[in-house]
């Protein structure tokens, strides 16, 4: 079935979809696409549908109907065709787009009063943004330690280049340190005895445990020694540096809200879906939006831009920043992605109360009288 996808300007005002033969296109109450459009006529055009194919109409408006930028009368329209009636803009779009694929949603005063009723009637309003921030990345430990390996041993080491860390990975493995001088030389754990070290059970001593009875030590059967097990019998070693490295897998998800009441602030964040596959239209880089920042010196956050489609970030985006950077500080690698979700908060009386879309866009309200 197809997805209507309704907009004014940039803003996806609601999303309709409907499997009727015939859909009317107009500010008529019966409408299926009933559009409030005061350059979109009464009956503007009706979209045609049998089977896979859709054929829109012009029904002979003053202002005409477009499509893809060309005014027609009767066109084909398929998935991703934009008609344009009036000020009003209408997408084709598919009802199993993946999320990432989806408008973005914005919770204006009149979409949520379209959805509350009569309940919606703050006494104030205002726009804020919040910040969702992810982070996946790997911390790397690395350090090299004089070791004695035996001829066979060292043959069989990892060398060359050490691997590079990869997100969502957690290793741990050693090389052969070939920045480090190898040499051959005589083993020095089995100075004693060449070739043998002592038993690490009697010490040496080939006897057992007496207070049991066991007068020979059961693991050298009573011999004492044992085959070195650093140069493996043959007395000598490479002497070399093995490289440990350590890789940990840093996973960071957190809704940054920027200063609302504080008796709701917390329950804004904890109801934002921070994992969950956000679409693109909400993709928002923080970065470009800073002149300058405090975790930078400066003394103060000047931002260049403080808004996302009208609603203002505040504090948000110097957190963000600095949260950014305190959390990839000593990352080997990380991978960084952040999601601007617009938050309609409101205050009526003593109570508090926020609206936003979460990736399946569906309205979440939030309510908390002020305590």
């Amino acid at each position: 079935m197809p997805v209507f996808a309704i907009f004014r300007g940039s803003r996806l005002v609601r999303r309709v979809t409907l499997d009727e033969p015939v859909l009317k296109i107009g500010r008529v109450e019966g409408a299926q696409l009933h559009i409030e459009d005061n350059e979109v006529a009464r009956m503007h055009a009706v979209i045609e549908v049998e089977g896979d194919n859709m054929t829109i109409i012009d029904l002979g408006s003053q202002n005409g109907t477009w499509v893809d930028g060309e005014r027609v009368n009767k066109r084909e329209i398929t998935l991703g065709s934009r008609i344009l009636v009036g000020q009003t803009t209408i997408v084709v779009e598919r009802d199993d787009a993946p999320p990432e694929q989806r408008a973005l949603l914005v919770p204006t005063p009149a979409i949520v009063r379209d959805r509350m009723g009569d309940a919606f009637a703050p006494t104030e309003v205002f726009g804020v943004c919040a910040i969702v921030l992810r982070v996946d990345g790997i911390r790397r430990e690395a350090w090299s330690d004089d070791a004695e390996l035996g001829e066979k041993l060292f043959a069989s080491y990892p060398r060359g280049a050490i691997a590079s860390p990869e997100i969502g990975v957690a290793r741990s493995f050693k090389t052969i340190d070939d920045a480090q001088t190898t040499n051959l030389r005589r083993c020095s754990t089995c100075v004693i005895r060449p070739g043998f070290e002592p038993c690490s059970l009697c010490l040496g001593s080939g006897r057992g445990d007496e207070t049991r009875g066991l007068l020979q030590c059961m693991g050298c059967d009573g011999a004492g020694y044992l085959k070195c097990t650093a140069c493996d019998g043959t007395t000598r070693v490479v002497a070399c540096a093995v490289r440990y490295v350590n890789d940990q897998v840093i996973r960071v998800r957190r809704a940054l809200v920027p200063s609302v009441h504080a008796s709701i602030r917390p329950f804004i964040e904890a109801r934002i879906p921070v994992d969950a596959p956000w679409p693109q239209s909400n993709a928002f880089d923080p970065e470009p939006s800073m002149v300058a920042s405090a975790y930078r010196g400066a003394s103060a956050a000047i931002r260049a831009a403080e808004d996302f489609h009208g609603y203002y970030f505040g504090d948000a985006l110097a957190t963000c920043l600095q949260t950014r950077e305190e959390l990839t500080t000593g990352l080997a690698r990380f991978e960084m992605q952040t999601f601007a979700v617009p938050v309609l908060w409101t205050v009526t009386g003593e109570r508090h109360d926020a609206f936003f879309f979460d990736p399946r866009a569906e309205l979440v309200h939030v309510g908390r009288a002020n305590d």
